[in-house]
C-alpha cells in the first residue's frame, strides 16, 4: 500500500492531540502531502538489504518499520531555532507520526542480485532532506499556511523526518527465477 497524505497527516494530529486549531491542521496536512511526495521519487529514499535463498535474481517485496523517535526531531527543531511554547508537542507529532504512518503503511519494492527465491532484510540507507524540505514548504503554501517561519518549520520538519527515516528496516521477500543452490545477494529498493 503506498504512503498517503491523509494516513500521515492523521497519524501526526493522534500522536499530539493537545495541539488544536486549523493551523496544526494545515502543517500536518502540508508534511503528509510533502512526504508523500518525497517518497514517490527514486532516489530520494533508498532501502538496501541482504538476500538468502535460492539462487538467481528476483523481485523484492516488503515492510517497513520505522520506530518513534522525537529525540531525534528535537535536535533538528533545536538547530533551527525553533523552541517555543508548542515546539515539545510539535517535535512529538513528527516524531510519533511519521514513523506511525510508514509502520503502517510503507512498503518497499526493488530487485534481488543472487537470489531468485527467498528472504530479504533491509535498511533505509538514504532519506534527503534536501529534496523533501521545498515540498513542506510550497505544499505549506497550498494549504494556506503561510508565515515568516514557514521555511524554518519546513527545515526542522524535513531534515527530522529524513532522520527518522534513517533508522527504519524491511523485512520481505524476494520472488523470480532460481536456481537448484543456495544462494545469497543483495537488494536495493524504494518505498512505494
Amino acid at each position: 500500500m503506498p504512503v498517503i497524505p491523509t494516513t500521515i497527516a492523521g497519524a501526526i494530529k493522534a500522536a499530539a492531540p493537545e495541539l488544536q486549531g486549523p493551523a496544526f491542521g494545515q502543517l500536518a496536512l502540508a508534511v503528509g502531502m510533502g512526504v508523500a511526495q518525497w517518497v514517490a521519487v527514486p532516489g530520494n529514499v533508498l532501502v538496501q538489504g541482504v538476500t538468502t535463498g535460492i539462487a538467481g535474481g528476483g523481485t523484492v517485496t516488503g515492510t517497513i518499520t520505522v520506530p518513534p523517535n522525537p529525540g531525534a526531531v528535537s535536535g533538528t527543531f533545536a538547530s533551527a531555532g525553533l523552541l517555543g511554547p508548542n515546539s515539545a508537542s510539535l517535535i512529538k507529532a513528527i516524531g510519533v507520526g511519521v514513523p506511525a504512518a510508514f509502520t503502517a503503511e510503507a512498503l518497499y519494492l526493488g530487485a534481488s542480485v543472487g537470489v531468485g527465491s527467498g528472504s530479504d532484510i533491509s535498511k533505509i540507507t538514504v532519506a534527503n532532506p534536501t529534496t523533501l524540505i521545498p515540498l513542506i514548504t510550497s505544499n505549506a503554501a497550498s494549504v494556506g499556511l503561510a508565515g515568516p517561519d514557514t521555511t524554518r518549520l519546513a527545515v526542522a520538519i524535513g531534515n527530522g523526518v529524513a532522520a527518522l527515516l534513517l533508522a527504519g528496516t524491511g523485512i520481505g521477500a524476494v520472488a523470480g527465477p532460481g536456481g537448484p543452490v543456495p544462494g545469497a545477494g543483495t537488494s536495493t529498493s524504494r518505498i512505494v
